[in-house]
Formats: structure tokens, sequence, C-alpha cells
């Protein structure tokens, strides 16, 4: 988010509440990071997209009833859109395989290439694992947001990353 300050966010929530047309701010801040969320996992481009969408629909559609309580929008946004993928899923909407969507291309540099590799490896994790990995690493969101986002506390998230963290080398080793 540029110019991001919990200040200047109360700003824009309460000038979002008033003029919906204020929400742009709110939606180009974190629009990036919660699509690159859903799609790491959904791993489907088109749905990602579709699902980035509803959620920034739903959060419009509640934003009157948001109040700041030192909970940072983002981890409220966040919450919005892992319910939205989970109930997509519940659903019965097909998921596809990370595999079938991303083929490293040789145009890519090599970092690239190893990033996705990596990437690849944690549909072995757990569920909630793929969830704090991709929470901090692709929506980089604070060990704090994700804790509320997972409506966990943060010494769980830091042990789910942990975790993670030490599965992924096992298996890269």
């Amino acid at each position: 988010m540029t110019d991001w300050s919990a200040e200047k966010e109360k700003e824009w929530i309460e000038a979002a509440k008033r003029d919906r047309r204020e929400f742009a701010r709110l939606y180009d801040a974190y629009a990036d990071r919660v699509y690159r969320y859903l799609l790491r996992r959904t791993a489907h481009v088109q749905r990602a997209e579709d699902l980035t969408q509803e959620t920034f629909l739903k959060a419009l559609a509640a934003l009157r009833h948001y109040e700041w309580r030192g909970v940072p929008f983002g981890a409220w946004l966040f919450r919005i859109a892992r319910n939205t993928m989970l109930s997509a899923a519940s659903d019965g909407q097909p998921t596809v395989e990370l595999d079938e969507t991303v083929e490293p291309s040789v145009n890519l540099p090599l970092q690239k290439i190893e990033t996705e590799l990596v990437w690849q490896k944690t549909k072995n994790l757990t569920d909630e694992q793929q969830e704090a990995l991709t929470l901090r690493y692709r929506a980089d969101l604070p060990i704090a947001e994700i804790a509320l986002a997972m409506d966990k506390s943060e010494a769980a998230v830091k042990m789910l990353l942990q975790r993670a963290v030490n599965a992924l080398k096992g298996q890269l080793n």
C-alpha cells in the first residue's frame, strides 16, 4: 500500500463510508495483494480474478458496518477473501492444480522458476500451512494481520509458518 499509515487508512475508510467512489483508494491499495493471495490458493487466473472481484464487492457492501478497533483493514479484507474462497470451494467449484495453469517459460529468470518450483511443493503441506505461507509471502501480510485473518493467535501463526518452512526444507533436500 503506498502512503500507508493507520491514520491515512482510517481516513480512506471514513471517506468511503460517506462516498462509495472513495473506496477506489482502498481497492488500489489492496487489490494486487488480494489477487495474489487468491491466485496462489486457487491456482487459476480466472477464478482468482472472479474471487477478487467478489471479495471487494462484499467488502464494499459491508463497509458501513466496519468499525476501526485497532484491527487493520487488511486483516478484515483478507478474512472476507478467505471466506469467499472457502464458500466458492464448498459450492463445488473445481480447483486446478498449479502445474496446469502456471508453466515456467524459458524467458523467465532462473530465480522466478526456482521460486515457482518451491511454491509447487507447498501443495504437500496442510491447508493451514499453505494459507499462512500465502498470506505471508504472496500477500505480504504481517504476522498480526495473518493471525486476525485466520482467526488464530500470533504464536500459532508463527508456529504454522515455521513448520511449513521446515517441511519445505525437508522436501527440497
